[in-house]
């Protein structure tokens, strides 16, 4: 299990860089293939949810059922996209082990490797090959935000079985990470795992000790901190990366509107007439960015499934809070096991690729928090059966 997640965290960035490919799913496709042929070879049963079928059937209709789909109608994307989500879900159901020693202990080792990935990062001692021609890459990551999407829900499993000191270590070392490389969706994922792991008390502490070193960084640095600032205030000097968040939410409504509210259809995103940010962004950067996948998923979810986005959004948004506040509840009451804390952990964090950054449908994140929603509405449920007592 550990090295075919590996393989399906790492190996689709490291084509992508290396092969100068578009995007993550064909190595996605790649990674999840090699992971199939292999258990094939050694004779295991490969097998899928019922969740991937049921998410590709909703995808399919809105592209033929969906007017301005139709109108608009790109075969060979929409298939293809289709055929990776499914044979991902194939991969990963298959190598899923709900053991409960042996979750700890895989999701132990990936918060490792990963940690030192990010460290390695901070200090760009690795750049290899076309790692180069990147602005900000974190190899085997193109950037520090998608390992971000991926490191976050490892670290809010590892820290919420850890003992008080380790979580409180594992989130000093997390904000630690998030100040120095800087990346602001690594540092709102670090608030959101310290939200549920981290006792009132605990919580301020980190917070001083964080409040102190950005005080010193400050002090021997005095423009460090405009990464963060210009990421959440607007200001006369436009950042891309704010205006690329706006744009997410403007292409949303033009969407909408665009579509009388069907939405644009699956992997229609960017069809829709432009917005004030996509202008901007044109008209000072001189490049169009982000278009085909609204920078987070509520847009695109919103932008390509109209009204039917909107409750999906919702519907998540309600079941990643109320996972978020179960594992709160049972902080330390070592009810929960480790295959339920892992499924209630990534639908909590999926707020994180919700509304500030995901990777599209091809981020092995989303695909994993697909995979495990069947199981965490089943905790939810038999929570609130055993409350009701």
């Amino acid at each position: 299990m550990t090295t075919s997640l590996l393989v399906l965290l790492l190996l689709p960035s490291i084509l992508m860089v290396t092969l100068s490919l578009p995007s993550l799913a064909i190595g996605l496709v790649i990674s999840s293939a090699i992971i199939i042929i292999i258990k094939l070879i050694k004779g295991q049963m490969i097998k899928i949810t019922k969740i991937y079928f049921l998410f590709s059937f909703i995808a399919f209709l809105w592209i033929f059922v969906n007017p301005i789909s139709i109108e608009n109608l790109v075969h060979a994307k929409q298939v293809l996209s289709l055929l990776a989500i499914v044979l991902c879900g194939f991969a990963l159901t298959s190598i899923f082990n709900y053991k409960q020693e042996h979750i700890k202990r895989t999701v132990g080792l990936l918060f490792l490797v990963l940690l030192v990935i990010g460290f390695i990062g901070v200090f760009e001692i690795l750049k290899p090959g076309s790692y180069q021609t990147l602005n900000r890459p974190l190899p085997p990551f193109s950037e520090p935000s998608h390992f971000a999407i991926n490191f976050i829900p490892i670290a809010c499993f590892f820290a919420f079985l850890s003992s008080n000191k380790l979580r409180i270590l594992t989130c000093l070392a997390c904000s630690v990470l998030a100040l120095f490389l800087p990346n602001l969706t690594l540092m709102v994922g670090v608030l959101l795992i310290s939200l549920i792991v981290l006792k009132a008390r605990q919580f301020v502490m980190v917070t001083v000790i964080i409040i102190g070193l950005i005080a010193l960084i400050v002090l021997f640095m005095p423009s460090y901190m405009d990464y963060f600032i210009n990421r959440v205030i607007p200001s006369d000097d436009y950042n891309l990366s704010y205006l690329v968040y706006i744009q997410g939410w403007e292409q949303a409504i033009s969407a909408l509107q665009f579509s009388s509210g069907f939405g644009v259809g699956f992997q229609n995103f960017g069809i829709e007439p432009p917005g004030q940010a996509s202008h901007l962004i044109d008209d000072i950067f001189g490049f169009q960015i982000n278009r085909t996948d609204g920078g987070f998923l509520a847009s695109k979810f919103i932008g390509e499934f109209g009204i039917v986005g909107i409750a999906l959004v919702g519907y998540t948004s309600i079941l990643s809070i109320r996972a978020g506040l179960l594992l709160r509840k049972h902080l330390d009451r070592e009810i929960l096991l480790p295959s339920n804390i892992i499924s209630l952990c990534y639908t909590y964090i999926f707020l994180l690729e919700l509304f500030i950054r995901s990777i599209s449908y091809f981020s092995i994140t989303f695909l994993i928090t697909l995979l495990v929603i069947p199981k965490t509405i089943n905790i939810l449920k038999k929570t609130s059966s055993l409350n009701k007592i």
